[in-house]
């Protein structure tokens, strides 16, 4: 049965350094530490980790983004005043309005 595995080869100490598996070849360290129960809830925990270090920053990131993005908004709209508003708000009623005729005010 070449090209087959068989796990006793892995009990054998005079063992080469690779198992061949058909047409890969896997190192003894590797297969030994995934065949544990801790070697492999090492690697899940790992991987469950660095997982959620990366959602947490992406959410991070996100939320910052959003915080940024309102005050923004708020502080700098697009409406800007033509120059008539600007001056007109500062000239006073009395001096363009006429009064009335003193006829109508009877």
């Amino acid at each position: 049965m070449e090209g087959s595995f068989n796990p006793r080869i892995l009990e054998q100490p005079d063992t080469a350094a690779h198992v061949d598996l058909g047409r890969r070849a896997v190192a003894l360290p590797r297969v030994e530490r995934l065949l544990r129960a801790d070697g492999l809830r090492t690697d899940l925990l790992l991987s469950v980790s660095l997982a959620s270090v990366a959602l947490l920053l992406a959410l991070f990131l996100a939320t910052a983004a959003v915080i940024v993005t309102v005050r923004r908004r708020a502080t700098h709209g697009t409406y800007s005043p033509s120059r008539q508003e600007k001056e007109g708000s500062r000239v006073e009623m009395w001096s363009m309005a006429q009064p009335p005729p003193m006829e109508r005010l009877i």
